[in-house]
C-alpha cells in the first residue's frame, strides 16, 4: 500500500472512531409555551409524584377529541404501569373501561413504549387511530420533547394542552 492510500484510509477511519466514542449532547430545556393571556414564556417540564399519570393525562386529553367521553374502551388484562395510569385517567374523564382479551374488540386500547436514556416514546392505539409522543423523564420530572404524531385521524382537530406540563398551570396531585 502506498503512502497516499494509507493517508486517505486514516482520514476516513479517524472520524468514524471518534464518532463512535461520542455521546449525544444534552439538549437545553428550551421547550416554551406562552402563559395564557400574556406574552410571557414559560418552560415546559414539571416534577410530579407519578410521571406516567401526567403522560397518560396528555394522551387522554387527545383521545377525548377523537372519541366522546362516556364511551366504553377495552383494555387488556396484561398491563404495564402506563396502562394502569391510562385507565385511571380515562375513568377520571368519564370513559368506561372493560377488560378484553379479544383481538377484534372495538374501542380497544393498545399501548407500546420504547425508552432510551432519559427519554420514552409512547404509542397509544385506539382502533384505527394511533397517537405517538416522546417525553423526557428524569426521576419525577417529565416534559414532552416531541409533537403529538397522529395517524388515522385529522391532526388539525386535536388541540394539545401542554399547560399540564407547567407547574403553575397543572393540577396538583399527579
Amino acid at each position: 500500500m502506498n503512502r497516499n492510500n494509507a493517508l486517505w484510509i486514516c482520514v476516513l477511519i479517524a472520524p468514524m472512531l471518534l464518532g463512535a466514542c461520542s455521546t449525544r449532547p444534552s439538549q437545553p430545556d428550551n421547550r416554551m409555551i406562552s402563559e395564557p393571556g400574556t406574552s410571557k414564556q414559560v418552560r415546559l417540564g414539571r416534577t410530579v409524584r407519578n410521571p406516567l399519570e401526567l403522560i397518560a393525562k396528555d394522551f387522554v386529553n387527545a383521545l377525548t377529541q377523537i372519541t366522546p367521553s362516556g364511551s366504553t374502551i377495552g383494555i387488556t388484562a396484561n398491563r404495564s404501569g402506563f396502562d394502569n395510569a391510562l385507565q385511571k385517567q380515562l375513568k377520571l374523564r368519564g370513559f368506561q373501561t372493560i377488560y378484553v382479551d379479544a383481538e377484534n374488540h372495538n374501542n380497544r386500547i393498545i399501548t407500546a413504549a420504547e425508552s432510551s436514556d432519559d427519554e420514552v416514546t409512547i404509542i397509544v392505539r385506539l382502533d384505527q387511530v394511533a397517537l405517538k409522543r416522546s417525553y423526557e423523564i428524569r426521576q419525577n420530572f417529565v416534559r414532552p420533547v416531541s409533537s403529538l404524531y397522529v395517524r388515522g385521524h385529522d391532526v388539525n382537530r386535536i388541540v394539545l394542552d401542554d399547560r399540564i406540563f407547567v407547574a403553575e398551570f397543572g393540577r396538583r396531585g399527579l
